[in-house]
């Protein structure tokens, strides 16, 4: 598993969600110090609205192209808009609404590059450590996140916005020059695909879902598992001051519980190679709803603290599964439509409960909502599994490169 190619696409991805982390925690400090909070959740809608979209029509061109490709196109591509905005706001005044606006115009190429990374992973790791190699993406992700909020968070008092933007940049440009010594296998996969129109290849990726039932299982637990735990997008600054009665430490304290819960947790699917990927899968989804209806009971900071670590927990042992399943189960020429349309419905789900949850707060209070949607998520889960969605599910240790379909 830790060959050449590995080693330099995890680092590639490690340093370019650090430049993404950095400006990201600068633009949302100074759009929450611009704008009421009724603005701030509608620049939130917005960005999942942008993002569900992406995710949802990008899928034929990640499979139309080659993975590799689209990786280094859309890092050029963030590095050029990065370099230009920075420049901008070096010699000119620009409202702070052209600063979301930057945001949105990386959504796309970075969605795009999302699926297309899915694709690459199958290429560069034996089938056999691909849980393995997913667990160590997934902990390099969270812990790269982690340290650009922490850097940017700490750097944005020094340089300004403009050179949180060239700093994002310039990790960009080094991802490039490493990712160019990424050499993948079977990377000629498109190149003897029949192209059809766009139309076409996008229906036929909701065609090869619906033909397979294990897929369609896979997805309605997804559904399940982002339902049962939804209000942690909106509700866990009210609930530190409303329900905790604290302030920002507190609110920082809920959060790191729940990035330590997933960075635990990949490290331990790293370490050991479980190959029962749909019953870990299974126990995932319903071990969400039931950690959130405690969470929702409770009212202490230490409860609250060891229930979000198990949601952190769950959430990743949740997600290294899921992956893993479709790059061992799809084709390499119909995944990147398949991994798309499952991070549409994510977006929209997440897009659909910020705005309900928001509402359904209103009226029945913040614990009263956090159970509500854990139950709702873990019946939802139970009717998927009466249907026995995995049955059928085959997992082999031979990967299918070319595609009839």
């Amino acid at each position: 598993m830790y060959n050449l190619n590995f080693f330099m696409f995890a680092i590639t991805r490690f340093i370019s969600i650090i430049g993404s982390s950095i400006s990201y925690i600068g633009i949302y400090w100074v759009i929450s110090l611009s704008y009421s909070e009724f603005v701030v959740s509608l620049l939130t809608f917005t960005f999942f609205l942008t993002r569900f979209i992406s995710f949802t029509f990008l899928g034929p061109f990640a499979d139309r192209y080659r993975s590799d490709k689209i990786i280094i196109n859309t890092m050029v591509f963030r590095f050029i808009l990065l370099l230009f905005v920075g420049l901008l706001f070096s010699f000119f005044e620009l409202p702070t609404i052209f600063v979301f606006l930057v945001i949105v115009l990386q959504i796309l190429p970075e969605s795009l590059s999302n699926v297309s990374s899915t694709k690459i992973i199958p290429q560069i790791v034996e089938d056999k450590n691909l849980t393995q190699a997913n667990s160590l993406l997934n902990f390099m992700n969270n812990f790269s996140m982690f340290l650009g909020m922490v850097i940017g968070g700490f750097l944005i008092s020094f340089i300004s916005l403009k050179g949180l933007f060239f700093l994002q940049a310039i990790c960009y440009l080094i991802g490039v020059l490493l990712f160019k010594a990424v050499k993948l296998k079977g990377n000629q996969q498109t190149e003897n695909r029949v192209v059809k129109k766009y139309i076409v290849e996008w229906k036929e990726g909701l065609v090869y879902i619906k033909e397979n039932k294990w897929l369609l299982g896979l997805i309605a637990m997804a559904i399940s598992a982002n339902i049962s735990i939804a209000p942690i997008t909106f509700i866990l600054a009210p609930y530190a001051i409303n329900i905790l009665n604290g302030d920002s430490l507190t609110f920082t304290m809920l959060e790191n519980a729940l990035l330590i819960g997933g960075l635990l947790s990949s490290l331990f699917l790293a370490k050991f190679n479980i190959n029962r990927l749909s019953l870990i899968y299974i126990l995932s989804c319903l071990f969400q709803g039931i950690v959130m209806l405690v969470f929702g009971l409770s009212s202490g900071l230490v409860v609250s603290l060891i229930c979000l670590l198990f949601i952190g927990i769950a959430v990743t042992v949740f997600n290294i599964p899921f992956t893993t399943l479709i790059q061992r189960n799809v084709e390499i020429n119909n995944m990147g439509r398949i991994r798309s349309v499952t991070m549409a419905i994510t977006s929209v789900i997440s897009l659909i409960s910020f705005v309900l949850g928001g509402i359904i707060t209103t009226y029945i209070g913040i614990q009263n909502t956090l159970i509500l949607f854990s139950i709702l998520g873990t019946i939802s889960t139970i009717v998927v599994l009466l249907h026995k969605p995995f049955s059928s599910l085959e997992i082999t240790n031979k990967k299918v490169i070319n595609s009839n379909f």
